[in-house]
């Protein structure tokens, strides 16, 4: 996929995204209508300019109040974003409408942006493929605009692994009681490649995709 200079880029089909009413309220979503929109600025209705008393005003939408929230944190401090990916409908969300505010930016405004992916290297040959291709197509389209993103894959050690663990050491396979490997194979990796970006910068803003009626017993 060649990537032009300045070009638009969605990372998800628009037919998988979830409704912004169904997130919480710092967790960034939209609709196809939505998406389809995005570019376009809020604008007031005039009905007569002659008429003060007949100006009507179109209230911002949802998104448009989301975006505005992230732009008023986004200029707050000086720390980078982290932005947890999975390639799943929320976290697809979060990164597309981060990514749509850097772009919006004049570089001398911007600040580091990191997507930070999990690969527990026990994917499904189709999902990992999904997130090899979606890692590599951030990078290379950051690079050709300059823009200050910076999309890693996390994937467990040796000692964290799946068969390393199992074989090795002698772990039970997983279940929903003994979920060793959402902590060694997921969380672990994940922890560490965010530690690596606060060890520069000092501190980072994490941001996470969750929709409200996502199960609490769910990772």
């Amino acid at each position: 996929m060649k990537i032009a200079p300045n070009q638009i880029f969605y990372f998800h089909s628009k037919k998988n995204l979830f409704a912004l009413q169904h997130s919480k309220a710092f967790i960034i979503a939209f609709s196809q209508d939505c998406l389809a929109n995005c570019q376009t600025q809020r604008t007031n209705v005039v009905n007569s300019m002659l008429q003060p008393a007949n100006i009507t005003y179109k209230q911002p939408s949802h998104v448009e109040s989301t975006k505005e929230l992230l732009l008023r944190n986004y200029f707050a401090d000086n720390r980078p974003w982290v932005v947890a990916y999975s390639g799943g409908k929320d976290s697809t969300l979060v990164l597309q409408l981060v990514y749509e505010l850097i772009y919006s930016l004049e570089k001398a405004q911007r600040k580091p942006v990191f997507v930070i992916a999990s690969d527990t290297r026990v994917e499904a040959p189709n999902v990992e493929s999904y997130l090899d291709q979606r890692i590599k197509e951030i990078r290379d389209h950051a690079v050709a605009n300059d823009l200050p993103i910076h999309a890693e894959l996390a994937q467990p050690t040796t000692e964290q692994s799946f068969w390393f663990n199992l074989i090795g050491k002698g772990y039970p396979p997983p279940t929903r009681w003994f979920r060793w490997c959402t902590s060694k194979m997921k969380i672990k990796p994940v922890q560490t490649a965010i530690e690596n970006v606060i060890a520069e910068y000092g501190s980072v803003i994490l941001l996470l995709g969750s929709r409200n009626t996502e199960s609490t017993h769910r990772s």
